[in-house]
C-alpha cells in the first residue's frame, strides 16, 4: 500500500509526477477507476492480486459483475517516463474531474 499525501499538477499531456519515494516500487503501474470518483493506482503485481480476487467472485450476482466491470474496464497499464511521470488516460481524468488547468 502506498501511503501519504502528495500534491501534484496535471501537466499538458495528462501526466503527473510519481512521488520520488514510490518510483523504485515498480516499473509498471495500473491506473483504474476507483470508488467515489477517485483513481486507484496499483503496482502491477498488486493489481494482479486484486484482479485474481475479483475473478473468484460469482459472475451470477449482478453486483459482483458490476464491481468487476468497474474495476477492470478502465484499467490502464502505465510505465513511468524518464522523469518519473505517469500518464492518466483521458477517460480517468474525466471520471475523477481532473483538469490540466489547476
Amino acid at each position: 500500500m502506498l501511503v501519504g499525501t502528495f500534491y501534484h499538477t496535471l501537466e499538458a499531456k495528462g501526466r503527473f509526477s510519481l512521488p520520488k519515494t514510490f518510483r523504485a516500487e515498480a516499473t509498471s503501474w495500473v491506473l483504474t477507476s476507483g470508488l467515489d470518483g477517485c483513481i486507484f493506482i496499483f503496482k502491477q503485481e498488486e493489481f494482479d492480486v486484486q484482479a485474481a480476487k475479483l475473478a473468484e467472485m460469482s459472475y451470477l450476482k449482478a453486483d459482483h459483475r458490476a464491481l468487476i466491470r468497474h474495476f477492470a474496464a478502465s484499467a490502464s497499464i502505465q510505465a513511468p517516463d524518464e522523469q518519473g511521470r505517469l500518464l492518466i488516460p483521458e477517460n480517468l481524468q474525466k471520471m475523477a474531474g481532473l483538469s490540466k488547468n489547476l
